[in-house]
């Protein structure tokens, strides 16, 4: 890796910022489940994840990718880029637009491009699974009703699949309409992320109907996001089974729910 990547990678970093977005992203990997994991060069720091989030709210689809193939090639795993890069990026640019220090136009392009990225990156996430939805390893990640699908849920989608979870990744606008979609593809664990306190109550009536709809089958609900991350004695209030401070969290307490049920 040359200096100057290094010097940038590096910029602006604090304890405190590198532990928030280490917890914020859902990026899953256990080495017991029969892949490796190879340790980051160096975490990203706060100056370049800034420096990310507007090229990718300024630049085009090819820049991103381009950016994140040439650190790959640098040495960062697609573990490393996904769980302290785009993750923190997409995190960036919804904070500036809270801030109103960019427009909702200007976030939607942004996340467009690191979606494209992220895309990029999936092959790399793919190699060496076990054999997918083995031993019961199903499960359907969503937003809590009310929420966006994000670029979040679709970095733990890859680490899932990589896992030999079968994992499908989608957004209901309702309880009812995720219950249903449980009922029909009989998966047996439900992972819900939800990032701001106003969505509590829909939370909490969502995993009630994946509950009933399941019938005298099971559902197991794992839950996760920055909301639980700033509370995460808020995870038993809503019904939850168990929840994750981060993505290997994560993968660890879905795990041991298939394992005891």
């Amino acid at each position: 890796m040359d200096v100057s990547t290094r010097d940038a990678l590096v910029e602006g970093r604090g304890a405190a910022d590198d532990h928030r977005h280490d917890a914020l992203v859902w990026s899953l990997a256990v080495p017991e489940v029969g892949f490796s994991v190879s340790p980051p060069v160096i975490l990203p720091g706060m100056g370049y994840i800034r420096h990310f989030a507007d090229m990718a709210m300024k630049g085009d689809a090819e820049t991103a990718v381009a950016h994140v193939e040439k650190l790959h090639a640098a040495g960062f795993t697609a573990e490393t880029l996904c769980m302290d890069l785009l993750g923190p990026v997409a995190r960036r640019l919804g904070a500036w637009w809270e801030e109103d220090l960019c427009s909702f136009a200007d976030v939607t392009l942004g996340c467009c491009n690191l979606q494209q990225a992220l895309h990029a990156l999936s092959p790399r996430f793919v190699t060496a699974s076990p054999v997918v939805g083995e031993g019961g390893r199903t499960i359907l990640l969503c937003p809590v009703p009310g929420e966006q699908h994000g670029i979040g849920l679709s970095v733990v989608a890859n680490f899932l699949r990589r896992a030999g979870w079968d994992c499908a990744c989608d957004a209901f606008r309702s309880g009812a309409a995720l219950a249903g979609a449980v009922r029909r593809r009989r998966v047996g664990m439900v992972g819900l992320s939800a990032s701001c306190e106003r969505h509590l109550t829909p939370l909490t009536q969502a995993i009630a109907a994946v509950r009933r709809s399941g019938g005298d089958r099971p559902v197991q609900v794992l839950v996760g996001g920055a909301l639980f991350v700033d509370h995460p004695e808020w995870a038993m209030d809503v019904g939850a089974d168990a929840m994750a401070v981060d993505g290997r969290d994560a993968v660890i307490q879905a795990e041991t729910l298939l394992a005891v049920h």
